[in-house]
């Protein structure tokens, strides 16, 4: 079996030290520690990183999505706006764990907790 980075393991949701173990307990709710290692997880804290990635991409992937509705469709302004609006929040919230799960990786490999002051 190969190994994974941290950031990698965080991706697919699993423990940063083993890659085996669930790195989340719910949608985003970080373990108190991994079921498989026993790495203690949940003094790591992301805060509104994740949530600032994942809005990012979906818009940046929303834009050429829009413009490509515009000249295909005839939706018309509110039907572009209603139908945007959805692909986007929907796309957010698919990228939102995935982005907090490489941060969460992150923050592991370097030995952060994400509290840090200056």
């Amino acid at each position: 079996m190969t190994e994974t980075t941290p950031v990698l393991s965080g991706l697919r949701g699993r423990c940063p030290r083993c890659g085996r173990g669930k790195l989340f307990t719910g949608y985003l709710r970080i373990a108190d520690r991994c079921d498989y290692c026993g790495e203690h997880l949940g003094h790591l804290r992301a805060d509104d990183g994740p949530a600032f990635f994942a809005m990012l991409a979906a818009t940046v992937l929303g834009v050429p999505v829009g413009l490509l509705l515009a000249a295909w469709t005839d939706l018309g302004a509110g039907g572009m706006v209603a139908a945007l609006s959805a692909a986007v929040v929907a796309l957010c919230l698919v990228l939102l764990p995935l982005f907090k799960g490489a941060m969460i990786g992150a923050l592991w490999r370097h030995g952060l907790r994400g509290d840090e002051t200056q």
